[in-house]
């Protein structure tokens, strides 16, 4: 789905104050990437961070919900819709956005096994 330039901009400029993240558009979402590794998206307007089972039961609590490319449920990828809160606060904004950086690698060293 599509997102918003000024979204985008906005966005990027928050979670800029940081870390140094760079964005490019994939799949008509925006991919976010730190170090090399894809942490997180922009899409119709929502950020997500990337989960794995460490960091997933914090977004379930929260009762955000799992990314799926078309919006139906379905196809479900390893993302979840980041609460308003806390993108609202930058502490919690930071150690939630470390976690997603922390599965990301763990994803990345699975793979290399």
């Amino acid at each position: 789905m599509p997102v918003s330039k000024a979204y985008r901009e906005s966005m990027f400029k928050h979670l800029s104050q940081i870390a140094d993240i760079s964005d490019r558009p994939m799949f008509g979402a925006i991919s976010l990437y730190f170090d090399g590794l894809i942490f997180g998206m922009f899409d119709n307007d929502k950020l997500y961070f990337k989960i794995d089972e460490i960091n997933q039961p914090d977004y379930e609590s929260a009762g955000m919900t799992q990314f799926s490319p078309a919006g139906d449920g379905l196809n479900l990828m390893p993302y979840f819709e980041v609460p308003a809160n806390v993108v609202d606060d930058l502490t919690l904004l930071t150690e939630w956005m470390n976690r997603s950086f922390e599965a990301a690698a763990r994803k990345k060293s699975k793979k290399k096994k």
